[in-house]
């Protein structure tokens, strides 16, 4: 996704302010419902793109940066935690790998995460806070982590990455080789579920996960258990986001992305396949009132800001005006 989202932005304007023009990407939730975070995109030059974290109200007001200008660095895919004090990013540098680092969301110092020992920094692709807020996981080339609150030192999991919480607290679901499982956060306990490799998450009550990838969305039980569903090829250039379920659970929204042409569709739980579009654009999440969703707009490959929109697509306004 990442090389995905480098060659939609390449023609992008650095400095442009105007909203409808803004390179805007990866929108989060406060838990609050209050505020979101996303990731702003920064032209450096013919072949690079830096990116910096930004929250603002959900009224639009209140924008400002949370992350410190090191130039040339790529931060992205902002998470909060559930009481809204920090945020974890993932942090890409050409001069080392790729890891995540926690923030406070009112500013500060960039804190990375290590491992066990301490000396370095996890290699990562993305991170979930835990439901009470003490554990953030983390998942990459090298498997799935968890690191305690505070501390901000990872034990591994086991492998797999793209890492989800159950609402309970006490299992992650993640893409584990040619399969998507759930893992035992205590016991390290691996269950292979019956769906193909992809970005999944948990439903709000914890019995249900949704997984796509660029070919293939479902719906499984967190129960189920048996032979993965191989995956469907679709071509290197084809892509999907996690879907973010509704809080009522009755529907999920995710993004597919063919070559740079990226739409966002709303399914149902019980007919995933019966999926709707109602805009263009990327890794739409679900408000925490159920009254809206947010996404990344785009339109043929230039992004255009963060944008609101109403589950049925009958109205789509841009965050920032």
């Amino acid at each position: 996704m990442v090389a995905l989202l480098l060659s939609l932005v390449l023609a992008l304007p650095g400095a442009a302010t105007a909203a409808k023009r803004t390179p805007d990407i990866d929108p989060a939730w406060s838990h609050d419902g209050k505020r979101i975070a996303f990731a702003r995109l920064r032209s450096e030059g013919p072949v690079d793109t830096s990116a910096s974290i930004w929250v603002v109200g959900r009224d639009g007001r209140g924008l400002r940066e949370v992350t410190p200008d090191l130039d040339p660095s790529y931060f992205n895919r902002p998470a909060w935690s559930p009481d809204g004090v920090w945020l974890s990013i993932q942090v890409s540098a050409r001069s080392s790998q790729p890891g995540v680092d926690v923030v406070r969301t009112a500013g500060g110092d960039l804190i990375p995460v290590k491992d066990e020992t301490g000396s370095s920094t996890v290699e990562a692709l993305d991170s979930a806070w835990s439901p009470d807020g003490g554990q953030l996981a983390l998942g990459g080339v090298s498997g799935v982590h968890v690191a305690d609150r505070d501390v901000w030192q990872a034990r591994s999991l086991g492998g797999g990455n793209y890492p989800a919480w159950s609402p309970d607290g006490n299992r992650i679901v993640s893409t584990l080789g040619n399969a998507t499982a759930i893992v035992d956060v205590s016991s390290g306990v691996e269950t292979t579920l019956p769906a193909p490799p992809a970005l999944a998450s948990w439903s709000p009550d914890g019995t249900l996960i949704a997984y796509a990838n660029g070919c293939q969305v479902g719906v499984v039980s967190a129960s189920a258990t048996g032979t993965p569903l191989r995956r469907r090829p679709c071509g290197e250039n084809t892509t999907a986001s996690a879907p973010s379920w509704s809080p009522d659970g009755r529907r999920f929204v995710y993004s597919r992305c063919v070559n740079s042409a990226c739409g966002v569709y709303v399914a149902p739980a019980t007919q995933p396949s019966k999926a709707t579009k109602i805009a263009r654009g990327t890794n739409p999440v679900w408000s925490p009132d159920g009254s809206r969703i947010a996404y990344a707009r785009s339109v043929g490959n230039r992004f255009t800001g963060i944008w609101l929109i109403f589950s049925n697509g009958a109205g789509a306004w841009p965050l920032l005006r």
